[in-house]
């Protein structure tokens, strides 16, 4: 089959390991190929293998291909050495094992369907109690585990998710289900940081970096009943789309004040909840820090982005406002509800996709991303490309 590999040396790795959690300590000189005859996955007892039809392209996998001067990855987390990408990716089952049926009875071969990327193991403290992103033993599909940036990828049962319910949604041709079930991952990631959050229905919010996460933000803030919907990009090209996607008010960061607009477009109310999405906290500080000092009692700044830098905090706030942080990293239980969404037309999140690609484009389009921040979101949807004799 066709797949995109990332192959990376190892630093520090134990022989016979690829595995790291500190990627940016230990992998170095990432190179990025296309593989025309690489292995078909197997398919063991439990598990679906899925014919991929869309991939979304993450920040993630530009960072996976990024590195500093020193040649050292960018990203920071758990990856393996070889692998093949994609963690945002739907597509149809084309095989399952042998006791999947007894498990999952209503699922046949070619339904369509997405899996989440968090695979947990299942006896560690975290998996007894539920709390399946903070696994101790888990992996990650597309960073560990081979992802979706492949003709196939199989994932065991425990985390394939059915995307029957989006084909009965008028509006979404057959081709829309595997796009719409490729963006599922990046707003359960945002709707678990938003749900977990202090945020009532009515709040008015303040978005903060357009790229997919914020843009997800925008259409999971607007599925659960905000307020005013404030957003900032420097990018029109992305500002643009959060307009389409219902943005109450958007501006450009670098030519107007956060604080000053946020406050003028709600009345000099404020936002209770602002939602940093740029990765890049640290240039707005002293704008974001006098809305929560000055906003509503009990504001709180939701962290998504990967900020880098030490920030200056006043505790006085936290005192005498109840000012909060929090921050959200994983997406597990709440896939169903992002689904059900989608399928009830409370989201519509194909606006977000500016460019679909073939896989040969990959190579050229992931590398590009770390400095091209006008896009939405970059999606495959061809994976076969150019026929070759040697594909399995």
């Amino acid at each position: 089959m066709r797949a995109i590999v990332i192959d990376s040396e190892s630093k520090g790795l134990k022989d016979g390991c690829n595995k790291t959690r500190t990627a940016h300590a230990e992998l170095r000189n990432p190179k990025i190929s296309v593989f025309n005859n690489f292995p078909k996955p197997s398919v063991g007892p439990t598990d679906i293998l899925i014919s991929v039809r869309a991939c979304g392209v993450c920040g993630s996998d530009a960072a996976m291909v990024s590195t500093d001067d020193t040649g050292a990855v960018l990203y920071p987390f758990m990856m393996s050495s070889f692998i093949v990408p994609g963690h945002e990716f739907a597509g149809i089952v084309v095989d399952m094992g042998k006791n999947v049926k007894k498990y999952w009875p209503d699922l046949y071969l070619g339904d369509p369907v997405t899996a989440q990327c968090v695979l947990n193991c299942g006896f560690c403290i975290s998996c007894k109690i539920g709390e399946f992103d903070h696994c101790a033993n888990g992996d990650e599909i597309g960073f560990t585990k081979n992802g979706g940036m492949a003709e196939f990828c199989v994932v065991d049962m425990r985390h394939v998710w059915s995307l029957q319910p989006l084909v009965y949604v008028n509006e979404f041709l057959q081709a829309d289900i595997f796009l719409a079930g490729s963006l599922v991952e990046p707003h359960a990631g945002v709707f678990k940081a938003i749900s977990e959050s202090r945020f009532q229905p009515g709040d008015n919010v303040l978005v903060i970096g357009l790229g997919p996460i914020g843009l997800s933000a925008i259409n999971v803030f607007r599925a659960l009943g905000a307020g005013s919907i404030v957003c900032c990009d420097p990018s029109e090209r992305r500002r643009h789309i959060a307009r389409t996607l219902g943005a109450s008010f958007v501006f450009d960061p670098l030519c107007l004040q956060i604080y000053e607009e946020a406050m003028g477009a709600t009345l000099g109310s404020g936002t209770k909840i602002v939602f940093e999405a740029s990765g890049l906290a640290e240039r707005n500080w002293t704008e974001i820090r006098r809305l929560l000092e000055e906003g509503p009692h009990g504001s709180q700044l939701i962290f998504f982005g990967q900020s880098k830098i030490d920030l200056t905090v006043n505790p006085q706030p936290f005192i005498q406002k109840y000012v909060s942080f929090s921050g959200s990293h994983g997406h597990t239980k709440v896939w169903n509800r992002i689904i059900n969404l989608f399928a009830a037309r409370r989201i519509n999140p194909l606006p977000m996709i500016t460019q679909t690609i073939s896989i040969d484009e990959v190579p050229s389009v992931l590398p590009s991303m770390a400095h091209d921040k006008t896009q939405g979101k970059i999606t495959i949807t061809n994976f076969e490309g150019v026929k070759d004799a040697t594909r399995v």
